[in-house]
């Protein structure tokens, strides 16, 4: 059963920027870590249900298969021992009094990819079919809708959830975290661990782009202040220092 004080951490970015390999990462370095097992598109009520109650908590569909081969992998996930979760739904709770005293672990992602596969690969900008995952998005970023291009309102969501996840960086413990550094020991010396002699190293565990042959590119963005704050940020991260 889970309880507060048993979330060390949380592993917070967007949809598509290495969550899933996150959570993966942490559990191979005993740190135990669920995905989306807590901050769910059912809110903050469920995730109070879960942390304060003691309901029954189970990681994601996504990190427990190959969703491109179908194929499972091996039982990784042990709730009894959690101490981390990785999930973008947690973004707009990281003030709540439930998790005040979990470290935060941003984690970001090329962006150009990260927006190809919202974009390509999820359809997740385009509202005439919803689900709940654009529904939780939509109800926190509701101007989402008045973006008519989509591939500028995947660029809005990259800010604003991002920007979101950065205030918390004032009250808490915070790593700015590279996925693609993986491992790295900044990341060691933020989980005060030892330097482990094997981790998990599968980032393309929930990999969705089997046929897309391209990503999305700057010349592919409107012009705009959406286009230059996308870039900015994007060189802020470590990413495109040459572009400009």
């Amino acid at each position: 059963m889970i309880k507060i004080g048993d979330l060390k951490y949380l592993v917070v970015g967007l949809p598509r920027s290495g969550t899933t390999y996150m959570a993966r990462l942490l559990a191979s370095v005993n740190v135990m870590c669920g995905h989306e097992s807590i901050f769910t598109p059912n809110g903050l009520e469920e995730a109070k249900n879960k942390i304060l109650y003691g309901q029954r908590i189970s990681t994601s569909l996504v990190s427990n298969i190959n969703v491109l081969e179908n194929q499972k992998y091996d039982d990784w996930f042990d709730p009894e021992k959690i101490q981390a979760e990785s999930s973008y739904m947690a973004a707009p709770y990281l003030n709540d009094e439930c998790i005040i005293d979990s470290k935060i672990i941003h984690v970001v992602r090329n962006p150009l990819k990260v927006i190809s596969s919202l974009y390509f690969d999820l359809i997740f900008f385009n509202y005439d079919q919803m689900d709940e995952w654009k529904a939780f998005v939509l109800n926190h970023l509701p101007e989402l809708k008045l973006i008519k291009n989509e591939i500028e309102r995947a660029c809005y969501f990259y800010l604003c959830w991002n920007q979101m996840i950065e205030k918390s960086k004032y009250t808490k413990e915070y790593l700015l975290h590279k996925v693609e550094n993986q491992c790295n020991q900044n990341l060691i010396d933020f989980l005060k661990i030892e330097h482990p002699k094997t981790f998990f190293s599968n980032t393309t565990m929930n990999s969705w782009k089997k046929d897309r042959q391209k990503d999305i590119t700057f010349n592919d963005i409107p012009n705009g202040t959406i286009k230059k704050d996308f870039i900015e940020m994007s060189i802020k991260y470590g990413y495109f220092e040459k572009f400009l």
